[in-house]
This record gives structure tokens, sequence and C-alpha cells, in this order.
């Protein structure tokens, strides 16, 4: 299947989108977005490209939107602290909010027993 290029193909198709976890990823946030670079690439988002953040004991979540195409296969990235978990928080919250909590969906309990008709599959 292609020989010696089909191999180089099919590594480079299994490597390159395992990149930011393979290889060390060095972020930069700043006023116009956060910048990603690892061997492999580099790319720079605007912080419009980003709707809100999740905050984890050791990273914080950078949330796509979920309305557009991209948000929908990709939740955002994840920026780990190192040693820097005030000024990194302190940046991202000057441009985005938290994400906001989903209320649990509504349950109606079910009726009790003696209140459905009989052969009823109410739930």
């Amino acid at each position: 299947m292609g020989g010696l290029w089909g191999v180089v193909l099919a590594a480079a198709f299994l490597v390159l989108p395992a990149g930011p976890f393979l290889f060390p990823t060095i972020y930069g946030l700043d006023e116009r977005g956060v910048a990603l670079s690892n061997p492999l690439a580099s790319d720079r988002k605007p912080w419009s490209r980003f709707v809100a953040y999740r905050q984890y004991p050791d990273a914080v979540q950078l949330l796509f939107d979920p309305s557009n195409p991209r948000g929908w296969w990709l939740t955002g990235h994840l920026l780990y602290f190192n040693g820097n978990r005030d000024l990194v928080m302190a940046t991202v919250k000057r441009h985005l909010a938290p994400q906001a909590t989903r209320p649990a969906p509504a349950h109606t309990p079910r009726p009790p027993a003696a209140d459905r008709p009989r052969g009823s599959t109410a739930r």
C-alpha cells in the first residue's frame, strides 16, 4: 500500500494530531489571544474563538462556542498550570466568563401505583 511513502504518510496521520499529547506544548496568553507551540505546529487563536472557561485543580480549559461546527467536534484547549495559576487565571478571567452551570433536566416523578390506571405504561 504505497511502500515507504505509505508508511511515512500513515505515520504523519497518526503523529500530527497527537502532537500536543506526545510533545511538550508551550502556551502563551496575551491581550490578542492564546498562542500554542510544539515541535510539529504552532497556532494562535484570538479570545473571540472561546466563549467560556472551566477551571480544574491543575489546569484551565478554554471552551469553544458549541453553536458553530468547530465547537461540535472540539471542546476547547486545556492549558496546564506551571506554577503560574494566579497569572493564568487573571488573564483568562479578563477575557472570558466561567462556564455557566446547566440546570438539571426537569424530572416528573412517577405517580404512585394506586394512581395509575391498570395496564398503563406511564413512566
